[in-house]
């Protein structure tokens, strides 16, 4: 067993101390006790641990223990075990992620205190648990059948998915669960797992697949043409071309073989639904794989605005263009060009909107067409009318001063409506319905400053507002003279005329005899008038300035049965 004569074990200067021990136990033994331990012993193999066993042998029909016989049992390779063991369960305490051991059953056998701390139960409760009991059903099987193919598949080691954990408290914790098998003398006898808390990154891997789906969702469903386009393999020959020249948009425009070649490097990612409708398009990959069919003439000056604002380092770009239809149809467009800061460095990601303008573009032609007759129509009514008109009122003052007659004073008032019909119709064709700047207002001052300047014999005003209104000063003075001169008109000489605040602006009212509550309507309406001396236009501007505002003008009776203009949609100034 040691590989010593026993001669040698018995006499070994070195036992000394061992013999005198060996003595002592066989003294004891003889008392007729049995003793065990254990001991190391140098071998020819190397140390050694054994148990030892020492019992008294008392012979047939002997009196008392003659001599004690020694049993010696070699536990080394049991110790090793056991001191592999404990470095085990020092490595499974000691290492952060939660791990436990079950055996082949399901029990579970042993568990580390992070798997205490995650799921919530003492050691003396996991001791009579099985796995199911802190794991769904249908993740139980997923790792039963995981540890099967493991079995089957003697190059595997370890195995791994997505567990969810229930706690002491119920909650449930999502977990990566990594496990291996555990086989002795070729027979599985349990499983090995290591755990790790993902809760935290499937819940951000859910809230990313939801924000996808909104994204998506709104890319698809988004009313305006969106495509989703890839510029980095263009960058490259832009930057040749900034690099050669100083303006690259003229060159651009100059050479649209280099915008072709740019846009033979874009790479067409997504394109959303509204698109095909827009293009007439039958599919995505028919769009998409027809894209310089899109393009005409006019497409390359924005083309070569959009590429020289690229090479410019811009990331938003904004510009009118013309392009059609896979079936030909010109279309008028708004093109907007976005890069996402995350994609600033390579332009791997462009997103280029289009919005339908041809309807505006086509209503801005029309207006265009009418400015012109406009104009004609104000050079007529400027030139054509007032000139003769001056002439007339020149020849009028002349034959006033060689006679006297009373005819020569109507002729001549006549001549001052023609004058004031001529501005009213002016006013309407060149100011139409715009405002210049809009600035802070004094209602008050202005409406007195207002009312000196008009022919108001007795009648008089009653200023019951301090408002500061958001207005054209010059244009809002011109809506008040013309409501204040209506009341002089139709109110007589004695008209009493207040002004003062209502819910969302101001009044104008007056103590004539009112209007029709049948023609209150047609009031605003160009040329309606309901005296003789009055041209019809003085209210129509009035609705026209209020409308360039945003503002509404309504026409309702006073108190005192006259009329009452409401302006309303006022901005205050506090």
């Amino acid at each position: 067993m040691v590989g010593q004569p026993l001669d040698e074990v018995v006499t070994d200067a070195e036992n000394a101390d061992r013999r005198e021990r060996a003595e002592e136990i066989s003294r004891e033994v003889k008392s007729g006790e049995p003793m065990r331990g254990e001991l190391k012993r140098d071998t020819v193999n190397g140390p050694r641990t054994f148990i030892w066993e020492a019992i008294p042998h008392t012979p047939p029909g002997a009196a008392e223990v003659r001599n004690t016989h020694a049993v010696y049992t070699d536990i080394s390779a049991q110790k090793a075990y056991e001191r592999e063991l404990e470095q085990y369960r020092t490595l499974v305490e000691t290492v952060g992620d939660p791990m436990y051991m079950l055996d082949a059953e399901g029990s579970i056998t042993m568990v580390n205190d992070a798997v205490v701390e995650q799921w919530g139960y003492s050691r003396e409760e996991f001791a009579d648990m099985h796995a199911r009991d802190v794991m769904p059903d249908e993740d139980y099987e997923r790792g039963t059948q995981i540890i099967r193919e493991l079995l089957a598949d003697e190059d595997r080691t370890w195995g791994s998915f997505e567990m969810r954990s229930i706690t002491d408290d119920g909650e449930t914790v999502v977990n990566e669960n990594k496990i291996g098998v555990i086989v002795e003398d070729g027979e599985y006898v349990g499983s090995v797992g290591v755990i790790r808390d993902i809760t935290e990154r499937k819940e951000r891997e859910r809230e990313l697949e939801e924000s996808r789906e909104r994204y998506q969702s709104l890319f698809e469903n988004n009313p305006l043409v969106i495509w989703e386009e890839d510029f980095s393999g263009a960058i490259p020959i832009l930057e040749e071309i900034a690099a050669e020249v100083d303006d690259v948009e003229s060159y651009l425009r100059e050479n649209p073989r280099e915008i072709d070649r740019l846009l033979s490097q874009v790479e067409i990612i997504d394109v959303n639904q509204n698109a095909l409708a827009y293009y007439d398009a039958p599919s995505k990959e028919a769009l998409m794989e027809n894209l310089d069919d899109l393009f005409v003439e006019e497409s390359y000056d924005v083309l070569a605005e959009t590429w020289a604002a690229i090479a410019a380092g811009e990331t938003r770009f904004r510009g009118e263009t013309v392009a059609r239809t896979l079936d030909g149809e010109g279309r008028n467009e708004l093109i907007d060009v976005f890069v996402p800061e995350a994609y600033a460095d390579d332009y791997s990601r462009v997103y280029v909107s289009g919005t339908d303008i041809t309807e505006r573009k086509e209503r801005e032609r029309e207006l265009e067409r009418k400015n012109e007759r406009l104009e004609e129509f104000t050079s007529v009514v400027s030139h054509d009318l007032r000139n003769p008109l001056n002439v007339a009122a020149s020849y009028t003052e002349l034959v006033a001063d060689e006679c006297d007659s009373p005819h020569i004073e109507k002729v001549a008032g006549a001549h001052e409506r023609m004058e004031t019909l001529i501005e009213d119709l002016l006013t309407l064709a060149r100011e139409g319905e715009t405002v210049a700047e809009v600035k802070p207002v004094d209602l008050g001052g202005l409406l007195s400053g207002c009312w000196e300047t008009l022919d108001r014999d007795g009648a008089t005003l009653a200023v019951e507002t301090d408002a500061t209104v958001r207005a054209d000063r010059d244009r809002l003075r011109q809506l008040v003279e013309n409501l204040l001169t209506n009341a002089l008109n139709h109110g007589g000489s004695d008209v009493s005329v207040t002004v003062g605040d209502c819910e969302g602006g101001f009044y104008v009212a007056d103590d004539g005899p009112g209007i029709p509550a049948d023609e209150r309507e047609d009031v605003f309406d160009a040329g309606y008038s309901t005296s003789a001396d009055g041209n019809g236009f003085g209210l129509s501007i009035v609705a026209r300035i209020a409308e360039a505002h945003g503002w509404t003008v309504a026409v309702t009776e006073s108190d005192d049965g006259g009329a009452r203009f409401e302006i309303t949609g006022v901005e205050a100034v506090e």
